[in-house]
């Protein structure tokens, strides 16, 4: 009874919580809209360019370090800065700014606000790592109990259409059995692909080996590729690494997140969307030295046996974004 009572109230928490993160896109392009209107024009001489823009940031902010840039293909111009100040946290800064002019428009925690808390809550249960590993214990029990209700609502294979459809002219007790079986059918497709895509979050090697195991299928390669340059030099700046990815990336897939090198001999990782593709399910991921701006590495989803190609959807599938908007 009482596994049965915590479950529920997992459950419920998860719900609520993924209910709001649903619509976390559009109500952040709605925030960020705002944070745009109400920020006054800089003065300018010119364009600043991300590196400057960046560099200016990180002066005004003393202890905090830009570790990566997202949305660098918004219409408004406008891109966001993660930074993190050296303290190994889920919870990082994010800004709103413009590469143009160097503006911060937003500047907030990631936990920060509801969707900051509905974040925490979801994903982390508000304990950091540890509230993952729990999460995804109690996403496993969940999906038990769905797979040993369904066993139990199994009728036979020649009752089990009818097993599907609720009778509403039976008596009381009836109706009652029938409407739990109902609902508990139906609901179990649904809960089985959050619960089945919730526990990769949490466990993303084990559910990854499982689903390359059931598919027959093998790790997604990352092509390397040989260098020929030395080491050392001139250090390229974020506007150059993004130039270099701009002539490296195919067409259909412009970059869209900036990994930024934090040392001398860390490469740059962009990652390209390719146009027209559900959230993160279809991209390319190139690494870039951050010498002379060659392409180090290169991972595109595109060329990934069908197991690699399946866990990609995994993210869309869980906050029902395959239609586009949340569904």
């Amino acid at each position: 009874m009482w596994a049965g009572i915590a479950l529920s109230l997992y459950a419920v928490i998860i719900g609520l919580s993924g209910s709001a993160l649903v619509f976390r896109q559009e109500i952040q392009d709605f925030l960020d809209s705002r944070a745009l209107g109400r920020a006054p024009v800089a003065a300018t001489s010119g364009e600043t360019g991300f590196d400057r823009a960046i560099r200016a940031i990180e002066a005004q902010r003393p202890g905090w370090r830009a570790v990566g840039i997202e949305d660098l293909n918004r219409a408004d111009g406008a891109a966001t800065l993660l930074m993190r100040n050296g303290r190994v946290s889920e919870n990082y800064r994010i800004l709103l700014f413009s590469s143009r002019t160097g503006q911060v428009f937003s500047d907030r925690m990631r936990f920060s606000g509801f969707l900051g808390f509905a974040t925490n809550l979801h994903f982390y249960f508000l304990s950091g790592s540890t509230g993952l590993k729990v999460s995804g214990w109690m996403a496993v029990c969940l999906g038990i109990q769905c797979v040993t209700g369904l066993i139990l609502w199994w009728p036979g294979v020649r009752r089990w259409s009818s097993a599907l459809w609720l009778r509403r002219r039976a008596r009381w007790q009836r109706f009652n059995w029938d409407l739990h079986s109902f609902v508990g059918f139906w609901s179990c497709v649904p809960l089985l692909v959050v619960t089945g895509t919730g526990i990769y979050f949490a466990f993303p090697n084990p559910v990854r080996d499982v689903v390359l195991l059931l598919t027959g299928s093998h790790a997604a390669p990352v092509h390397q590729i040989e260098t020929r340059f030395t080491r050392g030099g001139r250090h390229l700046t974020i506007d150059e690494v993004l130039a270099a990815a701009h002539r490296l990336l195919p067409a259909n897939a412009p970059a869209g997140y900036l990994f930024i090198s934090s040392g001398a001999d860390e490469d740059y990782s962009v990652t390209g969307y390719y146009a027209g593709s559900l959230p993160y399910s279809q991209l390319v991921q190139i690494k870039i030295d951050p010498y002379s701006g060659a392409e180090v590495s290169r991972d595109d989803t595109r060329e990934q046996e069908i197991g690699s190609r399946i866990i990609q959807y995994f993210f869309t599938a869980h906050f029902g974004s395959f239609g586009g908007a949340g569904l």
